[in-house]
Protein backbone atom coordinates (compact mmCIF):
# COMPACT_ATOMS: atom_id res chain seq x y z
CA UNK A 1 0.00 0.00 0.00
CA UNK A 2 2.61 2.40 0.95
CA UNK A 3 5.52 1.03 -1.32
CA UNK A 4 5.82 4.21 -3.57
CA UNK A 5 4.53 6.94 -0.80
CA UNK A 6 7.12 8.65 1.52
CA UNK A 7 5.87 8.26 4.51
CA UNK A 8 3.09 6.06 6.31
CA UNK A 9 0.05 5.74 8.79
CA UNK A 10 -0.78 2.80 10.02
CA UNK A 11 -4.75 1.55 9.85
CA UNK A 12 -5.46 -1.46 12.09
CA UNK A 13 -8.63 -3.15 13.00
CA UNK A 14 -10.75 0.05 11.72
CA UNK A 15 -13.54 -2.30 10.12
CA UNK A 16 -14.41 -3.87 13.68
CA UNK A 17 -17.72 -2.63 15.33
CA UNK A 18 -17.54 0.60 17.10
CA UNK A 19 -16.14 0.25 20.81
CA UNK A 20 -17.06 2.88 23.33
CA UNK A 21 -14.15 5.52 24.55
CA UNK A 22 -10.74 5.43 23.14
CA UNK A 23 -11.09 3.33 19.74
CA UNK A 24 -14.17 5.71 18.87
CA UNK A 25 -12.16 8.61 18.74
CA UNK A 26 -9.23 6.45 17.18
CA UNK A 27 -11.47 6.04 14.20
CA UNK A 28 -12.75 9.60 14.06
CA UNK A 29 -8.98 10.98 14.15
CA UNK A 30 -8.12 8.89 11.37
CA UNK A 31 -11.14 9.84 9.04
CA UNK A 32 -9.98 13.55 10.17
CA UNK A 33 -6.19 13.38 9.20
CA UNK A 34 -7.70 10.83 5.84
CA UNK A 35 -9.71 14.45 5.05
CA UNK A 36 -7.06 16.41 5.91
CA UNK A 37 -8.33 17.50 8.74
CA UNK A 38 -5.21 18.00 10.67
CA UNK A 39 -5.51 19.88 13.89
CA UNK A 40 -9.03 18.49 14.37
CA UNK A 41 -6.80 14.80 14.18
CA UNK A 42 -4.45 15.56 16.66
CA UNK A 43 -7.16 17.29 19.18
CA UNK A 44 -9.19 13.97 18.51
CA UNK A 45 -5.78 11.67 19.07
CA UNK A 46 -5.55 13.52 22.09
CA UNK A 47 -8.81 12.18 23.55
CA UNK A 48 -8.41 9.03 21.94
CA UNK A 49 -4.89 8.75 24.11
CA UNK A 50 -5.90 10.45 27.17
CA UNK A 51 -9.06 7.54 27.46
CA UNK A 52 -6.81 5.81 28.68
CA UNK A 53 -8.54 2.44 27.64
CA UNK A 54 -6.34 1.98 24.76
CA UNK A 55 -4.33 -1.66 23.68
CA UNK A 56 -1.01 -1.25 23.65
CA UNK A 57 -1.07 -1.51 20.02
CA UNK A 58 -3.42 0.89 19.45
CA UNK A 59 -2.02 3.80 21.23
CA UNK A 60 1.53 2.69 19.21
CA UNK A 61 -0.02 4.22 16.06
CA UNK A 62 -1.59 6.40 17.91
CA UNK A 63 1.20 8.42 18.48
CA UNK A 64 2.63 7.58 14.89
CA UNK A 65 -0.30 8.81 13.20
CA UNK A 66 -0.66 12.15 15.73
CA UNK A 67 2.98 12.66 14.65
CA UNK A 68 2.04 12.50 10.87
CA UNK A 69 -0.73 15.12 11.50
CA UNK A 70 2.45 17.36 13.33
CA UNK A 71 4.60 16.70 10.04
CA UNK A 72 1.90 17.44 8.00
CA UNK A 73 1.26 20.72 9.61
CA UNK A 74 5.00 21.86 9.87
CA UNK A 75 5.33 20.73 13.14
CA UNK A 76 8.66 18.80 12.62
CA UNK A 77 9.62 18.46 16.66
CA UNK A 78 6.19 17.59 17.98
CA UNK A 79 6.28 15.00 15.03
CA UNK A 80 9.48 13.65 16.40
CA UNK A 81 8.20 13.61 19.85
CA UNK A 82 5.54 11.29 19.09
CA UNK A 83 7.20 9.07 16.39
CA UNK A 84 9.60 8.61 19.93
CA UNK A 85 6.74 7.63 21.87
CA UNK A 86 5.71 4.89 19.75
CA UNK A 87 9.46 3.64 19.30
CA UNK A 88 9.74 3.88 22.68
CA UNK A 89 6.90 1.08 23.48
CA UNK A 90 8.05 -0.74 20.20
CA UNK A 91 11.93 0.09 19.33
CA UNK A 92 11.06 -2.42 16.29
CA UNK A 93 8.22 -0.02 15.03
CA UNK A 94 9.34 0.81 11.47
CA UNK A 95 6.71 2.49 10.24
CA UNK A 96 7.46 5.10 12.90
CA UNK A 97 11.26 4.43 12.71
CA UNK A 98 10.46 6.00 9.04
CA UNK A 99 8.54 8.62 9.75
CA UNK A 100 11.12 10.04 12.12
CA UNK A 101 13.65 9.80 9.40
CA UNK A 102 11.82 12.22 7.24
CA UNK A 103 11.39 14.68 10.20
CA UNK A 104 15.01 14.44 10.78
CA UNK A 105 15.49 14.69 7.31
CA UNK A 106 13.44 17.58 7.08
CA UNK A 107 15.06 19.45 9.62
CA UNK A 108 18.48 18.90 7.57
CA UNK A 109 19.73 16.53 10.16
CA UNK A 110 20.49 13.56 7.26
CA UNK A 111 22.98 11.25 9.99
CA UNK A 112 20.15 11.13 12.25
CA UNK A 113 17.47 10.83 9.01
CA UNK A 114 19.65 7.74 7.80
CA UNK A 115 20.25 5.76 10.95
CA UNK A 116 16.41 5.74 11.42
CA UNK A 117 15.42 4.65 8.31
CA UNK A 118 18.36 1.76 8.07
CA UNK A 119 16.48 0.87 11.83
CA UNK A 120 13.64 0.82 9.81
CA UNK A 121 14.64 -1.61 7.31
CA UNK A 122 16.78 -4.22 10.19
CA UNK A 123 12.98 -3.88 11.21
CA UNK A 124 11.53 -4.80 8.56
CA UNK A 125 13.88 -5.96 5.61
CA UNK A 126 10.88 -5.73 2.86
CA UNK A 127 10.23 -2.50 3.75
CA UNK A 128 10.86 -0.84 0.63
CA UNK A 129 9.69 2.33 1.17
CA UNK A 130 12.40 3.49 4.17
CA UNK A 131 14.58 1.89 1.62
CA UNK A 132 13.83 4.17 -1.03
CA UNK A 133 14.15 7.06 1.50
CA UNK A 134 17.82 5.57 2.54
CA UNK A 135 18.60 5.67 -0.83
CA UNK A 136 17.68 9.50 -1.06
CA UNK A 137 19.59 10.41 2.51
CA UNK A 138 22.59 8.68 0.91
CA UNK A 139 22.40 10.82 -2.90
CA UNK A 140 22.25 14.04 -0.73
CA UNK A 141 25.22 13.12 1.69
CA UNK A 142 27.03 12.25 -1.31
CA UNK A 143 27.33 8.56 -1.49
CA UNK A 144 26.27 8.11 -4.87
CA UNK A 145 27.25 4.70 -5.65
CA UNK A 146 25.76 2.98 -1.92
CA UNK A 147 22.47 5.17 -3.32
CA UNK A 148 22.48 3.28 -6.91
CA UNK A 149 23.30 0.11 -5.06
CA UNK A 150 19.50 0.81 -2.47
CA UNK A 151 17.78 1.51 -5.48
CA UNK A 152 19.19 -1.54 -7.30
CA UNK A 153 17.92 -3.57 -4.08
CA UNK A 154 14.20 -1.87 -4.33
CA UNK A 155 14.52 -2.53 -7.90
CA UNK A 156 15.20 -6.04 -7.32
CA UNK A 157 12.37 -6.59 -5.06
CA UNK A 158 9.47 -4.97 -6.93
CA UNK A 159 10.80 -3.95 -10.42
CA UNK A 160 8.13 -1.65 -11.45
CA UNK A 161 9.20 0.66 -8.32
CA UNK A 162 8.51 4.00 -9.90
CA UNK A 163 10.70 5.61 -6.99
CA UNK A 164 14.00 3.59 -7.59
CA UNK A 165 13.44 4.23 -10.91
CA UNK A 166 12.98 7.97 -10.39
CA UNK A 167 15.86 8.40 -7.78
CA UNK A 168 18.50 6.27 -9.59
CA UNK A 169 18.06 7.95 -12.67
CA UNK A 170 18.65 11.27 -10.72
CA UNK A 171 21.95 9.60 -9.45
CA UNK A 172 23.13 8.43 -12.39
CA UNK A 173 22.82 11.52 -13.86
CA UNK A 174 24.50 13.33 -10.95
CA UNK A 175 27.42 10.82 -11.95
CA UNK A 176 27.14 11.82 -15.41
CA UNK A 177 26.51 8.29 -16.56
CA UNK A 178 23.26 9.70 -18.90
CA UNK A 179 22.70 6.64 -20.42
CA UNK A 180 21.72 4.98 -17.39
CA UNK A 181 19.93 7.84 -16.31
CA UNK A 182 17.62 8.25 -19.89
CA UNK A 183 17.33 4.42 -19.54
CA UNK A 184 15.97 5.02 -15.67
CA UNK A 185 13.65 8.09 -16.98
CA UNK A 186 12.34 6.18 -19.95
CA UNK A 187 11.41 3.12 -17.44
CA UNK A 188 9.83 5.44 -14.75
CA UNK A 189 7.45 7.35 -17.82
CA UNK A 190 6.51 3.43 -18.89
CA UNK A 191 5.51 3.05 -15.43
CA UNK A 192 3.86 6.48 -14.33
CA UNK A 193 3.08 7.90 -17.91
CA UNK A 194 1.54 10.82 -16.25
CA UNK A 195 3.94 12.19 -14.20
CA UNK A 196 4.71 15.47 -15.35
CA UNK A 197 8.52 15.37 -13.39
CA UNK A 198 9.19 12.34 -15.15
CA UNK A 199 9.26 14.04 -18.50
CA UNK A 200 11.42 17.08 -16.72
CA UNK A 201 14.07 14.89 -15.31
CA UNK A 202 14.44 13.22 -18.95
CA UNK A 203 14.25 15.97 -20.63
CA UNK A 204 17.17 17.44 -18.61
CA UNK A 205 19.35 14.62 -19.29
CA UNK A 206 18.43 14.50 -23.28
CA UNK A 207 20.02 18.22 -22.66
CA UNK A 208 23.00 16.78 -21.16
CA UNK A 209 23.37 14.40 -24.26
CA UNK A 210 22.90 17.59 -26.57
CA UNK A 211 20.12 16.61 -27.91
CA UNK A 212 18.12 19.92 -27.28
CA UNK A 213 14.91 19.24 -29.50
CA UNK A 214 13.91 16.02 -27.65
CA UNK A 215 14.84 18.08 -24.35
CA UNK A 216 12.22 20.58 -25.33
CA UNK A 217 9.67 18.43 -26.38
CA UNK A 218 9.99 16.78 -23.08
CA UNK A 219 10.46 19.66 -20.88
CA UNK A 220 7.32 22.08 -22.93
CA UNK A 221 5.41 17.96 -22.24
CA UNK A 222 5.86 18.58 -18.55
CA UNK A 223 4.93 22.17 -18.43
CA UNK A 224 1.50 21.60 -20.57
CA UNK A 225 0.98 18.99 -17.81
CA UNK A 226 1.94 21.02 -14.69
CA UNK A 227 2.51 24.39 -15.41
CA UNK A 228 2.47 25.64 -12.01
CA UNK A 229 5.40 23.62 -10.70
CA UNK A 230 8.68 26.31 -10.09
CA UNK A 231 11.09 23.73 -11.44
CA UNK A 232 9.18 23.22 -14.59
CA UNK A 233 8.52 27.00 -15.02
CA UNK A 234 11.67 27.64 -14.74
CA UNK A 235 13.46 25.13 -16.94
CA UNK A 236 10.52 25.66 -19.43
CA UNK A 237 11.56 29.06 -19.40
CA UNK A 238 15.56 28.25 -19.94
CA UNK A 239 14.37 25.80 -23.03
CA UNK A 240 11.71 27.77 -24.66
CA UNK A 241 14.70 30.64 -25.73
CA UNK A 242 17.23 28.29 -27.21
Amino acid sequence: MFRNAIFAITVVGLSTPALAGGIDDFREAFSAANDGKYHVAIATYDKSLAAGDLSREFRIRAYNNRGLAHYKLGRTDQAIADYGRAIAMDADYHIALNNRGLSWQRLGDKERALKDFEAAIIANPDYLLAMNNRGKVLHEIGRIQDAIAQFDHVIRLEPANATAFKHRGKAYRALGNLDHALADFNRLLDIRPGYSHGYLYRGMALADLGLVNAAKFDIRTAYQMNPKSARIQKAHEKFSNL
